[in-house]
């Protein structure tokens, strides 16, 4: 902020005018349109992450990571492995019974990693600031930007936000929109083209699933169909169907001019002449 403070251009920007005690009064809306520009770089740097960091990430997953532990979740989702950075996603499909996460790394490319660490060393400093000043009276828009990895201007992205960007770059590239899911589907297929083991690893999904509901004992066998019950309900359904046609034919006989066909159209006279009159004949339509 020192720095800030002491360079002329940024000064003129940011800085409305001083107080009496020489603090600065801030141009709010300068910082707004600040955050709001910023948001449009994390945009970018969100599609990053989902086009080239592996596998796709499941939306909210991606939209909600943090740069640091914060209450909610013991695992921060932006960590270094040596020299490597990668996006660590949590998901089991029985957390929310065992209260375990499996810990799935997403690697990003040389370019988007120095992108993002800068941005954590110099720049998120100064989103905190902005945030104070923009969003005064919001205390929790402000926590956003001191844990969170992604924002866009105050609130999370959400899955929306990334099909829209994704559709808009897209169009421009490949003369077409490809969002988000459009995107899974490609890339799974294109994956399973390249590296054909790849189905084995899918696999391993499903068969955890499996085995999670049985260790649990969450797994129902089902029952061998009972030939004589089956049988039996069948026969009552008979029955019941031959007594409502019975009473189908009571209520028609009883309320006959009620249940009269319709007169085919054929049978229709057609010497009838309809005619409307109107109030004044004269009198022109008006819209």
């Amino acid at each position: 902020m020192q720095a800030f403070l002491t360079d002329p251009q940024l000064q003129a920007q940011f800085i409305a005018s001083y107080g009496l005690d020489g603090k600065p009064l801030w141009n709010t809306i300068a910082f707004c349109k600040w955050l709001d520009s910023y948001a449009q770089c994390y945009g970018l740097l969100l599609l990053h992450a989902e086009v080239l960091g592996g596998s796709p990430v499941h939306g909210p997953k991606l939209t909600a990571m943090t740069y640091m532990n914060i209450p909610t979740s013991t695992h921060r989702n932006f960590v270094a492995f040596g020299k490597y950075i990668a996006m660590l996603v949590t998901y089991h499909k029985g957390n929310s019974i065992t209260g375990i996460e499996k810990l799935i790394p997403h690697p990003l490319d040389a370019v988007t990693s120095d992108l993002v660490v800068q941005d954590l060393a110099i720049t998120c400093p100064f989103a905190q600031q902005a945030a104070l000043i923009c969003y005064l009276k919001q205390p929790k828009i402000c926590s956003l930007y001191s844990n969170h990895l992604f924002l866009n201007n105050g609130h999370l992205f959400d899955t929306t936000d990334i099909s829209n960007l994704m559709d808009l770059f897209t169009a421009e590239t490949l003369h077409t929109t490809l969002g988000i899911q459009g995107w899974r589907q490609v890339s799974m297929a294109f994956r399973c083209k390249m590296y054909p083991a790849l189905n084995d690893l899918m696999g391993n999904d499903s068969r955890e699933t499996g085995m999670f509901l049985e260790c649990f004992g969450l797994f129902k066998p089902v029952l061998e169909v009972n030939i004589v019950a089956a049988m039996d309900r069948h026969i009552e359904e008979l029955v019941y169907a031959e007594m409502l046609f019975g009473l189908d034919l009571q209520m028609k006989a009883k309320f006959k001019d009620l249940f009269e066909p319709i007169t085919h159209v054929k049978d229709l006279p057609n010497d009838v002449i309809a005619e409307i009159c109107l109030q004044d004949a004269n009198q022109t339509i008006k819209r």
